[in-house]
């Protein structure tokens, strides 16, 4: 009986949407979630006989499909950034140029010290630098930085140098973190005046004013730090120290032939 009654065969995947019973559609909907959680939905088209569906982002309502094919992989693409935008990240990728501070100290033997103290500051002159201070054998000055190795090279050729020493320092981490106490130093001040205007009674103003006066006086303190280290960035310092050269005095010695007239010395004997 089971050889001879064998009911007609059926096959599922030729079946018509019409067909299909309530019971086989909720069981290919739990296939077709199985096959989403572990990847393999989306190497696969839309059932056979199906129209394509996709999740509605307001509610994960099915809604038709039309634009993005099925199986597609939507992809998000990032907001460009503008030209203002490109511009801004452009300069703050720009080298800082340091802030260095050249000094130099020469020593020059020079026959006739006054002189040679002339001839430097005339050369500190032509360069546009200042005088910074100047004894009877030292002088100090300062010259632009751009034209700090010319000015090294003109006094070099107004005497021996017996002794060079050079140094350079990098203050730009030190300059950077001076004005950003700077800018922290003046929003506080302007908060405490805000406080002081808005004080209730005396006690309360006169809190107020001796932060602000404390206040005051680290913002004046920094902008000379900053003043002076401005100063020293754009005029290099050279200091020139001069050593006379010791001459001589030769004095010619005769020896004549007797000792009588050598005790006489040959002076004598050529004034009489």
């Amino acid at each position: 009986m089971a050889g001879g009654m064998q009911g007609p065969h059926m096959d599922v995947a030729s079946t018509s949407p019409a067909m299909m019973s309530p019971g086989m559609e909720e069981m290919d909907a739990g296939i077709a979630r199985d096959r989403s959680d572990s990847g393999e939905l989306a190497m696969l088209g839309p059932a056979p006989g199906r129209p394509a569906t996709r999740n509605d982002a307001s509610g994960g309502r099915p809604s038709a499909a039309g634009s993005t094919p099925s199986g597609a992989a939507v992809v998000a693409v990032a907001p460009t950034l503008g030209e203002p935008a490109l511009a801004a990240s452009a300069e703050a990728l720009k080298p800082v140029a340091p802030l260095l501070i050249y000094t130099a100290t020469l020593a020059l033997s020079v026959f006739e010290v006054a002189q040679s103290l002339d001839k430097v500051f005339a050369v500190a002159q032509e360069l546009g630098g200042y005088l910074v201070g100047r004894t009877n054998t030292t002088m100090t000055f300062r010259v632009p930085a751009e034209s700090y190795r010319e000015a090294l090279t003109a006094i070099a050729k107004i005497g021996d140098v017996v002794d060079r020493n050079e140094t350079v320092q990098d203050v730009t981490d030190q300059f950077r973190d001076l004005e950003t106490q700077l800018k922290n130093a003046r929003t506080v001040r302007a908060r405490l005046e805000q406080l002081m205007a808005q004080a209730k009674d005396v006690t309360e103003a006169l809190m107020v004013e001796e932060q602000l006066g404390r206040v005051t006086g680290q913002i004046e303190a920094i902008e000379g730090k900053l003043k002076r280290m401005r100063e020293l960035i754009r005029f290099s310092t050279i200091t020139v120290q001069f050593r006379p050269i010791q001459v001589q005095r030769i004095t010619p010695r005769v020896r004549l032939p007797f000792d009588w007239l050598d005790s006489l010395g040959l002076s004598r004997l050529l004034s009489l």
